[in-house]
């Protein structure tokens, strides 16, 4: 019997704690406050190795005090894409960021994202074009030669727009401001608000406290369940980009309709007026039952049950009129494929709550039942102090282990530089050999050039002086044909004297 209760016991432990909080949750969501989901997007230092509700993309790195999206080396690409979809109509983020390089321009840059698909590589900083939702650009390099680099710029996209790289996005802009964001001493934090369908931008680059105008858009609609993340790219130029810490606020609950405000006012009233008459009831349920007090003990389990009833009958109904009044507000938000999946959901969430409840009541009739459960949970203690030793040793060793993968990803971050430096160096050489071979052609091209030349003036003197030649000759050959025509006369001459 020992065993079996030992056995059971950390499982009706681990069933109650999922009933407590799983009850607790559902409160918390009646009582209307909607901040309860904002820490499923935020994230800040430490980070001891991943980020709950965040997945990484490409050559993002989690480094102890910051997550780096890109490193200074070329041709990189990374990103950092929430799992959960928003459930925020309006909401405020403060991005908390640091870009830093060697070289005297900065690298693409990176862009936070507020979109309907996640985890979609491609060539707008490191993301998809064509994109579906909010693009918000913090752009480090001029490729359109306007010299108004770095810059903060907004785009809204479609699925259907595409972003054109080649002009720095200027011909689908919703606005821009310039913003000094590279090699700061300090993070640059950037607030992005969005109320009321306006979509405001609010900087601070010197960490003072003081958030600055950058630009205001009106006439936004940003619809729910989108995805919030972060993407960034560099080319032949590099930067390091690093998001240091991301907190989303809710600003719903301040933003309510006058039409939802008179609705809320005219319910606050009917509820008003049911709580005075269940007061009434219970005054006259409490004097009835005085009464009968007085003359039979035996009535008053009956009556208590009966008012019992009355009471949970009422707030059945007022918690039916809340859960209707939510209802119509969501309608207003969410469409109905989107109110039918949120239905499914908490249907499914009550089975499991009410699988739970009879699980814990059963246990619990188990437990009244056996009177050996008081060394149960001694035993249940004991397993739950060891639990939280190995637990606290298993997270040293993992801290320890993280610390070792912080160590070798600075080494091989810092080979990898070296490696960069050498084939920069290299290439440096290259180029300089190159350049070397190039004028060596070109001097051989021109002696090449100058000999053609040459050796046409030559040809040419040579031809000039060959037929100078060629008529000196012809006429020194026609001189002593004369002469030799003149002694031949002569000769004749003298023979015919002779004879």
């Amino acid at each position: 019997m020992e065993m079996i209760t030992s056995s059971f016991m950390p499982k009706f432990s681990l069933l109650l704690f999922i009933f407590c909080s799983q009850f607790f949750l559902i409160s918390f969501v009646e009582s209307g406050n909607l901040n309860r989901a904002s820490f499923i997007h935020s994230f800040g230092p430490p980070f001891l190795g991943r980020i709950r509700n965040y997945d990484l993309g490409e050559n993002a790195l989690i480094l102890s005090d910051s997550v780096s999206l890109t490193s200074d080396i070329k041709s990189q690409r990374g990103s950092l894409w929430g799992k959960r979809r928003n459930l925020f109509k309006y909401w405020e983020a403060e991005i908390h960021f640091k870009i830093t390089g060697k070289a005297r321009m900065g690298a693409e840059g990176f862009a936070f994202w507020y979109t309907k698909e996640r985890l979609q590589t491609g060539p707008v900083f490191g993301n998809k074009n064509k994109f579906d939702g909010l693009g918000v650009f913090f752009d480090t390099f001029d490729n359109n030669g306007n010299k108004d680099n770095p810059f903060i710029q907004v785009m809204i996209g479609n699925g259907k727009i595409e972003y054109n790289h080649f002009n720095d996005g200027s011909t689908t802009s919703l606005g821009q401001c310039p913003a000094p964001i590279r090699n700061t001493k300090k993070p640059v934090k950037v607030k992005l608000i969005y109320l009321d369908d306006e979509l405001t931008i609010l900087t601070d680059f010197i960490d003072s406290g003081v958030f600055k105008n950058c630009l205001v858009l009106n006439n936004v609609d940003l619809p729910l369940l989108n995805f919030f993340g972060f993407s960034a790219e560099t080319g032949l130029l590099t930067d390091s980009h690093e998001i240091i810490r991301f907190n989303l606020k809710d600003l719903t609950k301040d933003t309510i309709s006058p039409q939802t405000q008179k609705n809320q006012n005219q319910n606050q009233n009917q509820n008003q007026n049911q709580n005075q008459n269940q007061n009434q009831n219970q005054n006259q349920n409490q004097n009835q039952n005085q009464n009968q007090n007085q003359k039979d003990d035996k009535i008053k389990v009956p009556i208590d049950l009966k008012k019992n009833e009355q009471g949970e009958k009422i707030n059945e109904k007022q918690n039916e009129k809340k859960d209707i009044n939510k209802i119509d507000e969501l309608k207003k938000v969410l469409t109905q494929k989107q109110i039918d999946d949120m239905l499914e959901h908490l249907i499914d969430q009550n089975k499991l709550i009410e699988k739970y409840v009879i699980d814990i009541n059963d246990m619990k009739n188990i437990h009244q039942k056996d009177p050996d459960m008081n060394k149960v949970e001694i035993l249940v203690k004991d397993l739950q102090e060891k639990m939280t030793q190995n637990k606290n040793e298993i997270d040293s060793i993992r801290f320890d282990v993280l610390n070792l993968r912080d160590k070798l990803v600075n080494q091989v971050l810092k080979k990898n530089k070296e490696i960069s430096q050498q084939l920069k160096d290299y290439s440096d050489s290259f180029d300089r050999l190159r350049n070397d071979i190039r004028s060596i052609l070109k001097s051989q091209q021109n002696v090449h050039t100058k000999l053609e030349s040459d050796s046409e003036y030559i040809h040419d003197e040579f031809k000039k002086k060959s037929s100078m030649k060629f008529w000196i000759f012809f006429g020194f050959c026609q001189l002593l044909f004369v002469l030799f025509v003149i002694y031949w006369l002569r000769s004749q001459k003298q023979r015919t004297k002779l004879l």
